[in-house]
């Protein structure tokens, strides 16, 4: 999803989702993920390939690469590792990691 990276959080994350960026601090829960994104530049695109994804109950696992690109700038590529919970508003992110 490109544009606003802090407007997507509360529709993607569950309330205690952990973020785990490479190179930066852990952040925990959706409110501070939403503060540590508020700065973020918008992105001009995002795409993401799932590698693999494995569901189990109310857990599922993914896996993949991504490439996003600032407005102004070079495309940013790189893999992810995912945990997505089940929730009452649907699957939601809850353990994320990237480099």
């Amino acid at each position: 999803m490109a544009g606003e990276p802090a407007a997507a959080v509360p529709e993607v994350f569950t309330e205690d989702a952990l973020r785990m960026p490479a190179g930066e601090a852990a952040v925990r829960g959706r409110a501070a993920i939403v503060a540590a994104l508020a700065g973020s530049v918008a992105l001009a695109s995002a795409h993401f390939d799932l590698s693999e994804i494995e569901v189990d109950g109310d857990l599922a696992y993914a896996d993949g690469r991504y490439a996003v690109r600032p407005p102004e700038g070079a495309e940013l590529t790189g893999k992810f590792l995912e945990v997505w919970k089940r929730t009452a508003e649907g699957w939601r992110i809850h353990r994320v990691m990237w480099d």
